[in-house]
């Protein structure tokens, strides 16, 4: 084929190796993304409000993908604690987490729980 349009046989295969490249950069920088999300909410939030939360920042990707991303898709923190205050210490985190200002909820349309009533504020 190259014969034919008389284009370089080298110039083809470096522009297919360009886009393959290119096409692995984007995939690690969303991964870098998909893992500080992750980590932010203390490993708490799984695939769907990973992508709520890309798709809020302007990322454009499906929830497939990211699913495909996450290497560890829904993590449940199953632990023996055999001192109370370090039980009570894990449970006072993992409530902090899920009802923090920060972290998106699926019940108000995935948004921040602070972000309702600062909208309602604009309004009035």
């Amino acid at each position: 084929m190259c014969k034919f349009l008389k284009f370089p046989r080298s110039t083809y295969y470096k522009a297919l190796v360009s886009a393959s490249l290119n096409h692995q950069k984007e995939a690690n920088r969303l991964k870098r993304k998909i893992r500080k999300i992750w980590v932010e909410s203390k490993s708490r939030y799984g695939a769907p409000k990973i992508h709520k939360a890309l798709t809020f920042n302007g990322e454009k990707i499906s929830l497939k993908r990211v699913q495909r991303y996450m290497t560890d898709k829904e993590e449940v923190n199953q632990r023996k604690y055999y001192d109370f205050n370090a039980a009570r210490k894990a449970i006072f985190e993992y409530i902090e987490s899920c009802y923090n200002r920060k972290g998106i909820h699926g019940s108000i349309n995935y948004m921040a729980p602070q972000a309702p009533h600062e909208a309602a504020s604009v309004e009035t």
